[in-house]
């Protein structure tokens, strides 16, 4: 967004405020004073902020608080030191991307960006459902991976063309060989003539 129109973002045509606030994605813009010159409606929700406290014109200190005073940022230090922290990053106007954990249990992820020597961009996208898809995955597979490990039937996976995938160690067990024979050929390298015939 160019500068003049993070500036007057209060004063913009409805149209501009509408489309700003009809995205997915929480949007704040400070500028070098830590003022916040840019804020959607988004933003408020992810945070439960209300308007009257965290509008254009407000001080990005106080977004900064009402996280940090619901547990936000490095709980090792106090609220006051977390927000001095947080405000001394802000300053720099670096590159940023972090995933946090909010006081209610979502996940959200945080990426900021300088858009001009004056303004920094930060937007805030709730990926909690991502976050827990990614685990029930993980905890899927890990499941899997017990099971193929330890059942006593031998588990073979080939490719189309006989090349071996893996095997488990109870396949291993049955043709008498290790895993890594087994894995680095094909399985006609394994079976005899009478079975081939199955799997040509």
């Amino acid at each position: 967004m160019p500068p003049c129109a993070a500036r007057h973002h209060d004063r913009a045509p409805t149209s501009h405020r509408a489309a700003l606030n009809a995205v997915d994605h929480g949007v704040v813009v400070y500028d070098r004073s830590l003022t916040i010159v840019v804020v959607n409606d988004r933003a408020r929700e992810i945070f439960e902020l209300d308007p009257a406290d965290v509008d254009v014109g407000s001080p990005f200190e106080r977004l900064v608080r009402s996280y940090a005073d619901r547990g936000g940022y490095d709980v090792e230090l106090s609220v006051d030191e977390r927000v001095a922290a947080r405000l001394e990053y802000a300053r720099r106007f670096e590159p940023y991307r972090d995933d946090k954990v909010l006081f209610d249990g979502r996940t959200l992820e945080a990426v900021g960006r300088p858009l001009d020597d004056d303004h920094y961009l930060l937007t805030y996208t709730d990926i909690t459902r991502r976050r827990r898809a990614e685990d029930a995955v993980r905890a899927a597979y890990s499941r899997y991976a017990q099971l193929f490990e330890a059942t006593n039937e031998g588990w073979w996976f080939i490719e189309p063309d006989g090349t071996t995938i893996d095997v488990n160690p109870a396949l291993c067990a049955i043709l008498g060989r290790s895993r890594a024979e087994v894995v680095r050929g094909t399985i006609f390298d394994v079976v005899d003539e009478q079975n081939r015939a199955v799997f040509e």
